[in-house]
C-alpha cells in the first residue's frame, strides 16, 4: 500500500511538473511524456508515444545534430546539459528550450530522461534589455548632439553681444549665460545617463 501510494505521488509530480519531461528509449523512441510535453510540442500523449524523438521534436539540422550527440552521450551514462535548442511546435511556432538529460534504468532498460524548459520569456526579456540599452545609447547620443547644437551658436551670440556693449546686449549676455547653465546641467545629466547605461550593460546585458 505504501509503495502504491508513493508511485501515485510520483506520477502526480511527473504529470504536473512545470517543465516538459520526456522518457526516451535506446532506439530514440518516446516512451512517456508529461502534460508539459503536450503543451510544449502541441501533440497529445497518445500521438507521440512510440514515435521517434526526432520526428516529434522538430529541430534545425544544427540543433538536431547537437541533440543526437547530447542523447548519445547520456546513453553512455553521463548527465548532459543544460543545452539550448530551438524546436518547432506542431503549429509551426519556434520555441527556445533549455534541455538537460539524465541516464536512467527502468525495468532493466537503459533510457534517457530529458527535462526541457521553455525559455521563451527569458529570451523576450533579453531582447527587451538589448532594445532598452540601444534606446538609452541613442538618447544619450542625441542629448550630446543637442547640447553642442545649442552651445555653439550661444557662444557666438555672447561674443557679439559683448562687442555691442549696450544695455540690451547685457541682457542678452545674462540670458545666454543662464541658458549655458541649463546646458551644463544637461551635460551632467548626460554623464549620469552614460554611467547608468554602462552599469546596465555591465550587469544586465
Amino acid at each position: 500500500e505504501a509503495l502504491k501510494s508513493s508511485e501515485e505521488r510520483l506520477k502526480i509530480i511527473f504529470e504536473y511538473a512545470p517543465d516538459a519531461i520526456f522518457l526516451i528509449d535506446a532506439d530514440g523512441a518516446l516512451v512517456d511524456g508529461n502534460r508539459a510535453v503536450e503543451k510544449l510540442l502541441g501533440y497529445m500523449k497518445e500521438e507521440f508515444i512510440g514515435r521517434r524523438f526526432d520526428e516529434i521534436v522538430r529541430l534545425s539540422p544544427e540543433d538536431l545534430s547537437g541533440a543526437l550527440t547530447f542523447l548519445n552521450q547520456t546513453a553512455t551514462g553521463a548527465t548532459t546539459g543544460p543545452t539550448g535548442l530551438t524546436l518547432t511546435r506542431r503549429d509551426g511556432a519556434r520555441v527556445p528550450v533549455e534541455a538537460t538529460a539524465f541516464p536512467v534504468m527502468i525495468g532493466g532498460q537503459q533510457m534517457v530522461l530529458v527535462i526541457g524548459r521553455d525559455i521563451s520569456e527569458r529570451h523576450q526579456l533579453e531582447e527587451l534589455k538589448k532594445r532598452a540599452l540601444i534606446q538609452i545609447d541613442e538618447n544619450i547620443e542625441q542629448l550630446a548632439i543637442l547640447n553642442d547644437s545649442i552651445r555653439n551658436p550661444l557662444t557666438v551670440i555672447i561674443a557679439l553681444a559683448e562687442i555691442g556693449g549696450a544695455e540690451s546686449d547685457k541682457k542678452i549676455i545674462r540670458t545666454a549665460w543662464e541658458i549655458d547653465e541649463i546646458i551644463s546641467q544637461l551635460d551632467q545629466g548626460w554623464l549620469i545617463s552614460r554611467k547608468v547605461k554602462d552599469f546596465l550593460q555591465k550587469h544586465y546585458a
